[in-house]
């Protein structure tokens, strides 16, 4: 498409209000679910306002976030190893975690 006169350009999705909603319905499906982590891309500019809004949500009902920060597939490998050694009810990925790129 780039010799067609488009540019790719990269958007990110970051809908704020999907995180707190992912954990009311994770407590829903597992109702003594209390821990749970975050897998979330730190270079994002809206990830601090997702985990603060999912750390208020689960503060709200008892629950407990951890954040594991990944950006590479090795951040990615090394956060899942972390996962398997502490013990999580369940785990949500930021809304911007993947990056849409799309042709304009």
């Amino acid at each position: 498409m780039q010799g067609l006169g488009y540019a790719s350009r990269r958007v990110d999705v970051c809908p704020r209000a999907l995180g707190p909603k992912q954990l009311g319905l994770l407590q829903e499906l597992l109702p003594g679910a209390t821990r749970f982590a975050v897998l979330a891309n730190p270079n994002n500019a809206t990830t601090a306002f997702i985990i603060n809004d999912l750390r208020d949500a689960a503060l709200a009902v008892g629950g407990q976030i951890d954040v594991l920060n990944a950006v590479t597939n090795l951040d990615i490998d090394r956060a899942f190893a972390t996962l398997a050694q502490k013990p999580t009810d369940a785990l949500l990925l930021t809304p911007c975690f993947p990056t849409v790129t799309c042709s304009l």
